[in-house]
């Protein structure tokens, strides 16, 4: 059998209802992995039916006949990355602008060992118009979402964007690969709670990168159904707590009704909203 290196990672890009010209991860990945010291295989899972992907760069292109979502497409390349001895699994919109940069850093953080046991996940920086939207620290019964400004080992309960975490496989078996039942939603969430919980570190490297928040726009981005299935995720995420964080969320959930009514023209999201709360 092949020993596993430590530099080794399975990367894997999930695209939805784009093609690879359009896709921004992919067009700037190959051009800023190719001079690093890291043992990379790419996975193109393209989850659009009505797309047919061909990649001469990828070493698996799934071309999905339904929609598997997230959790589909990250345990697929969790068992490829199991089954050819992958240390780490690099998890990729198809929205991330990848550098030269954040390449090298993290060429740098693999071979040169100063990562601790206990740490399970590799991240950089994420912004967007100057702004940190990756990660957060997460306080005061999930109500308090604080912007972490300083590199290195962190500890407590962190949450990152799906988007350039880097996870340890040996940490994915732990707890089983990803949860089925955050197939879209919450599943960043989900696995950054795991982490907490299990006392795990993560590790913020001192470098950034550009990423494009597609909720910004929530009316355009988010239809009335894709919010129902979004209060559904997040209903369940916060059952994973106990009942005050529940009741800060319904809380939560009030002036978010509030806000919608007053500020969207479409007002049947302040109304799902103010349902939502009495579930």
């Amino acid at each position: 059998m092949e020993k596993t290196k430590l530099n080794s990672l399975a990367i894997v890009i999930v695209l939805y209802n784009t093609n690879l010209d359009n896709c921004i991860s992919y067009k700037t990945l190959s051009d800023s992995i190719k001079n690093t010291h890291l043992n990379w295989d790419l996975i193109l899972f393209n989850n659009s039916p009505d797309f047919h992907i061909v990649s001469d760069v990828a070493k698996i292109v799934i071309n999905s006949p339904k929609n598997e979502m997230l959790s589909g497409a990250y345990n697929f390349a969790y068992r490829f990355a199991i089954e050819n001895n992958r240390s780490w699994l690099l998890l990729l919109d198809q929205d991330t602008e990848i550098t030269i940069d954040y390449f090298n850093n993290l060429s740098n953080v693999l071979n040169n060992g100063i990562l601790p046991i206990e740490t399970v996940a590799v991240i950089p920086f994420l912004k967007e118009n100057n702004k940190i939207i990756s990660p957060h620290r997460i306080s005061f019964f999930n109500l308090v979402r604080s912007p972490i400004v300083n590199p290195g080992i962190l500890g407590g309960h962190i949450t990152a964007f799906n988007s350039l975490s880097l996870i340890n496989v040996d940490f994915l078996k732990t707890i089983g690969g990803f949860s089925s039942n955050y197939r879209l939603d919450m599943l960043d969430y989900w696995m950054y709670l795991k982490i907490y919980k299990l006392k795990k570190q993560i590790y913020l490297m001192d470098t950034c990168v550009k990423h494009s928040l597609s909720l910004n726009n929530f009316e355009n981005s988010m239809s009335i159904e894709r919010y129902k299935q979004l209060l559904l995720s997040e209903n369940k995420y916060i059952s994973e707590f106990n009942f005050p964080h529940m009741l800060f969320y319904k809380t939560r959930l009030v002036f978010r009704s509030i806000k919608q009514f007053l500020v969207y023209s479409n007002k049947k999201y302040s109304k799902i909203t103010f349902i939502n709360i009495f579930k």
